[in-house]
């Protein structure tokens, strides 16, 4: 605060309240059809047909909003969400198979060029066969160094019990 109370231009204003976030949708929020834009009010909570060009509206959820889709739209729609559901599947099973082969001393390098490039299912096939071949080396080393503690302790080493 300056002198006499008035505010100076470089001081912080917050407000009382904290005002609603633009994204939040009111439930009896207005819409409108995908295909010719006709108002649909209120929205529609599942999928119907236009009342002015009477083609079938889509609606699906997108992070808890609601989205109108045409028909055409929802192969796109619904291909891209399966895409992002196999690309989680992968990037968590390829930081599986990677925690594992540094477990076992896997090629660093190796080990990060996987890290790096965007998940695929080729991606994570390579991660597993770098852990594979890593475990087996590490487990043959330590077969031929008579180290079986090492053998019996490698993660995901079969144990069979007539040694």
């Amino acid at each position: 605060m300056a002198a006499g109370g008035a505010t100076s231009d470089s001081e912080i204003v917050v407000p009382d309240e904290p005002r609603a976030t633009p994204t939040a949708e009111r439930r009896d929020a207005a819409a409108a059809c995908p295909y010719c834009g006709a108002l649909l009010d209120p929205a529609p909570e599942r999928g119907r047909l236009c009342p002015r060009c009477r083609r079938r509206i889509v609606v699906r959820r997108v992070d808890g909003r609601r989205v109108l889709l045409t028909q055409e739209a929802l192969d796109v729609f619904e291909a891209e969400r399966d895409r992002e559901t196999k690309e989680r599947t992968w990037t968590r099973e390829r930081r599986r198979w990677l925690a594992l082969a540094k477990g076992v001393s896997a090629r660093v390098n190796r080990v990060a060029r996987l890290g790096a490039v965007p998940p695929s299912e080729a991606v994570v096939v390579a991660s597993r066969d770098l852990y594979l071949a890593a475990a087996e080396r590490a487990v043959r080393t330590a077969r031929r160094d008579k180290r079986w503690d090492q053998v019996a302790s490698t993660p995901g080493t079969v144990r069979s019990s007539g040694m």
